[in-house]
């Protein structure tokens, strides 16, 4: 085996799931795309020439336009700069390199769709999330996620709402914890320290209790928000960060 082939990670970047579409309409059949990161790369571009340029792209859709790209076998992504460039070969994309910040380098991996069984994909949202039926504290909930390379899903709009809800009520998930906590002025942040501007409060919600510093969705309201503790055992939903 080539040297250079030796050096790949052997780290999953992510994985997702899109459907395909016949005249728009979604195939109940998915397609799933992994691509596998090579830290060895890092901060370096590839001085081949390229299939195929994109831009501007996040990394999710960077790895779609490869699958669906004839002969594409690895891309160089830069996350800033929302760039993605497409070769034909790994090999030789990474023969000569020059230096340059922000350039990320992966290739496509072997199957590996069982370390994220269960995450959904919306293709309109560009959003990626599982809907956990196992019940742990907030602060759990948060280190299960992070342990998929996620975070609690940031509920941010109508459409992301009604996704999670789905995801929920195909399995039946009861009270689930979501992103979101209450800061000493009474705001309701991400875990990224914006506001969160959507809240569909339940009935009289929220309590405003002392504790209640978390965000939970309670099925019996329709999966509307409800502030709680964070100490109680619920269900909980990842999301994976495609960003």
């Amino acid at each position: 085996m080539d040297f250079v082939l030796a050096l790949f990670l052997n780290v999953v970047l992510f994985m997702f799931s899109a459907r395909s579409t016949t005249a728009g309409a979604p195939n109940q059949s998915a397609i799933y795309i992994q691509l596998q990161r090579d830290g060895n790369f890092d901060n370096k571009i590839s001085n081949a020439v390229p299939l195929k340029s994109l831009k501007p792209v996040n990394l999710i859709k960077c790895a779609r336009h490869c699958l669906q790209t004839e002969n594409c076998e690895s891309v160089f992504f830069h996350k800033d700069g929302k760039v993605c460039i497409m070769y034909s070969s790994r090999m030789a994309a990474v023969y000569s390199v020059s230096s340059e910040n922000g350039w990320r380098f992966y290739h496509k991996g072997q199957n590996l769709c069982s370390l994220t069984d269960g995450y959904r994909y919306d293709a309109n949202l560009d959003r990626c999330i599982k809907a956990y039926d196992t019940a742990k504290s907030h602060f759990e909930s948060s280190t299960a996620c992070q342990a998929d390379n996620a975070a609690l899903v940031r509920i941010d709009s109508n459409a992301m709402w009604t996704f999670v809800k789905n995801e929920l009520a195909a399995k039946n998930i009861v009270d689930t914890y979501v992103q979101g906590s209450k800061d000493g002025q009474g705001v309701w942040r991400y875990d990224d320290g914006s506001k969160i501007t959507f809240i569909q409060w339940g009935t009289s919600q929220p309590g405003n209790g002392a504790s209640d510093i978390r965000l939970n969705l309670w099925k019996s309201h329709g999966y509307r928000f409800h502030d709680v503790t964070g100490n109680s055992q619920y269900c909980f939903v990842c999301e994976i960060n495609m960003k």
